[in-house]
């Protein structure tokens, strides 16, 4: 169900880019089961942006703050946030976990939780285990009240 979730999805994007799409720039994941066997391949593109003013694009810099806590769709957004000239990730490498979960509880009552599958990118790199940042930031609490992280990502939005 989620796997036809996410190809829903990656169609909706699809359809939405329409024929602007950026040469070489077709993204898109792939699904790999524990056996090893590949789904299809989704492929996701990237639309040109439009500034003809019926959808304006917000071109300014962003900042994605991102941590080992940050997993799943977290860390599929830091992924493909990575694609966009105007997007920075920073702070640690992302949790991982971008394959679809699958999981149930024990007789003892507890609960677990696995990836049943890979995600690839368009370039056969495996994400599964992290994200990594454009730029490495760790929480200094020898600093605290003052977040670190944070007063960096405030310096990259102001600075560019």
């Amino acid at each position: 169900e989620a796997l036809r979730a996410r190809s829903r999805l990656a169609r909706a994007v699809r359809e939405e880019a329409g024929d602007r799409r950026r040469d070489g720039e077709a993204g898109g994941t792939r699904q790999e089961d524990r056996l090893g066997v590949l789904t299809t391949a989704e492929q996701v593109w990237m639309p040109e942006p439009d500034h003809s003013g019926d959808n304006p694009v917000y071109d300014k810099p962003v900042v994605v703050l991102t941590d080992r806590g940050s997993y799943s769709a977290a860390s599929f957004f830091a992924l493909c946030s990575k694609r966009y000239d105007n997007v920075t990730v920073v702070g640690d490498t992302t949790g991982g976990g971008l394959g679809l979960p699958a999981g149930g509880y024990l007789p003892n009552g507890w609960r677990y939780r696995f990836s049943i599958t890979r995600t690839i990118d368009y370039q056969g790199v495996n994400w599964e285990n992290g994200v990594p940042p454009d730029e490495v930031v760790l929480l200094d609490r020898s600093l605290l009240p003052i977040d670190n992280v944070i007063e960096r990502a405030c310096d990259i939005i102001l600075d560019k």
